[in-house]
């Protein structure tokens, strides 16, 4: 069995037989071709090779020693830039809301601030050391008028000044000048009668009957005083039809104001009572008491209208004509005090002296 494979394989007799290759002609030739490298890698980015440079030590040595003197002339130079530069120094103050106090005068009292040292060598009128919070304490400290002020800097070289005045409601005037109030009733500034009179804002002027001397940031009066006041000279005129000439106080603490007229007849208010009412019971008054017996308003010396639902007047003797109309007069004035309790005054103790003198001569 074996022995037919081997026949069938071959060659001739005495081998086995083997295939027999094709011809040369039949086969497909090939060319060798030369292998040629590529001078350019295809990726330059990624395969080109920096070449190592070779530096010596007394290179590197200088190196490092001129980079250090260029940061530290890159550090001084920032420093006089930023601290010591004209750029970066205060060179314009703006002021706003200044109606009373006098712009030159504030800037007077900001630029000494601006010509000091901070911490022994820095400028103060550098924009980073100016110092605020001192400015707006001698701004406060040395002008009355300002209730709030606040300092702003604005970069690179300028400084706001916000100025907040006080709201002037009430001046008390005597021999001695001026003095002007607030709302609370403290006292804040002085000036003469001159330049109240001159230029006082529309404000009410009430004359201080004690020529005392009133004192600047203490409170002098009570605002239910200073808006009784600015009440009075509201109202006066409209509940009235009469202007008012003069208010007066015999003191600023005290509970009284006085109204005068161009008439040349006074009234005394209490301000813890109704002004309305007060100025109610006048008028009744005076259409039942002058106008309605023919007298001229002129006749009216006072009125007193500090109790509440009474008042008490006088008329003026140079309007009555006789003896009989005088005691008539007076007779009335007595009748009124009596149904109204009358206030206590020192008139009465003297008539009644007066009458108890009488009764021991008669005896």
């Amino acid at each position: 069995m074996f022995d037919f494979f081997r026949k069938k394989n071959k060659v001739g007799t005495g081998g086995y037989r083997r295939k027999i290759a094709p011809p040369r002609s039949s086969r497909v030739r090939s060319y060798s071709r030369m292998r040629v490298r590529r001078t350019t890698p295809k990726n330059p980015l990624i395969s080109v090779r920096t070449p190592k440079l070779v530096v010596s030590g007394l290179r590197i040595y200088f190196a490092r020693i001129i980079y250090r003197l260029l940061f530290l002339l890159l550090i001084f130079g920032t420093f006089y830039f930023l601290f010591f530069s004209e750029w970066l120094q205060v060179h314009s103050i703006t002021i706003e809301g200044n109606n009373i106090v006098d712009k030159k005068a504030v800037l007077d009292s900001v630029e000494p601030f601006l010509h000091k040292k901070s911490l022994r060598f820095l400028p103060s009128n550098n924009f980073f050391f100016v110092p605020t919070n001192q400015i707006k304490k001698e701004i406060l400290s040395n002008f009355k008028r300002i209730s709030n002020v606040s300092v702003e800097r604005i970069f690179p070289g300028g400084l706001k000044i916000l100025i907040e005045e006080k709201k002037a409601v009430l001046i008390f005037c005597n021999n001695k000048g001026c003095t002007w109030v607030d709302e609370d009733g403290v006292s804040y500034n002085q000036s003469s009668f001159f330049e109240v009179s001159s230029d006082n804002g529309n404000l009410v002027v009430v004359k201080d009957l004690s020529n005392s001397d009133i004192p600047l940031d203490n409170l002098i009066t009570s605002p239910e005083y200073v808006n009784f006041a600015n009440e009075v000279s509201r109202k006066f005129k409209e509940k009235t039809g009469y202007e008012i000439s003069e208010i007066s106080t015999p003191i600023p603490s005290a509970l009284e104001i006085r109204v005068k007229t161009p008439e040349e007849w006074t009234i005394s208010l209490d301000i813890g009572l109704s002004l309305d009412r007060s100025l109610e019971l006048l008028m009744k008054i005076i259409d039942q008491e002058v106008k309605s017996k023919n007298l001229d308003v002129r006749c009216l010396d006072y009125a007193d209208l500090r109790l509440r639902d009474r008042i008490f007047y006088k008329l003026k003797p140079d309007c009555i004509k006789t003896d009989e109309e005088n005691k008539n007069e007076e007779k009335e004035m007595i009748t009124e005090g009596e149904n109204e309790k009358p206030a206590p005054s020192a008139v009465p103790a003297e008539s009644e002296k007066n009458s108890k003198d009488k009764k021991k001569k008669k005896t």
